[in-house]
């Protein structure tokens, strides 16, 4: 009767394991797959800063253009018409 009782609490047991066992392969595979997620948004976060970087560039390449613009156009006004 003992050795029944002791033989099933270490099946119990044995089967409790073989399930922690499956919950951390499971949560293994789930943190690889964040991993891969995380890595994939930590690309796609610097591709839109390189992608802020060249639109920051390009405005402000607009606005010393639109500054040049604008001191020719009062350069013009300025000086008497010929």
């Amino acid at each position: 009767m003992t050795m029944q009782h002791l033989h099933s609490v270490v099946t119990v047991c044995e089967m409790i394991m073989q399930g922690l066992h499956g919950l951390f392969t499971v949560c293994g595979v789930t943190m690889q797959h964040l991993h891969s997620v995380v890595a994939v948004c930590e690309m796609t976060m610097q591709g839109l800063r390189g992608l802020f970087t060249v639109c920051e560039m390009t405005m402000q390449g607009l606005h010393t253009l639109f500054t040049v613009c604008e001191m020719i156009l009062k350069h013009q006004k300025e000086s008497p018409a010929g």
